[in-house]
């Protein structure tokens, strides 16, 4: 991953994180395939929710 992707996931994940602690609304992503979304899911949404 290049720099400019990372930085776009951490960017995404926080925007994410915080309308799911401070203003619960319904949310929805949108990956391109099933595999991007569960990776995705367990790597990044997953350990928010936990902690």
């Amino acid at each position: 991953m290049t720099s400019a992707q990372v930085a776009k996931t951490t960017f995404f994940a926080i925007v994410f994180h915080y309308y799911l602690k401070q203003q619960p609304c319904n949310q929805m992503v949108v990956f391109p395939n099933e595999v991007l979304s569960k990776e995705f899911n367990a790597e990044e949404i997953t350990p928010m929710i936990e902690s």
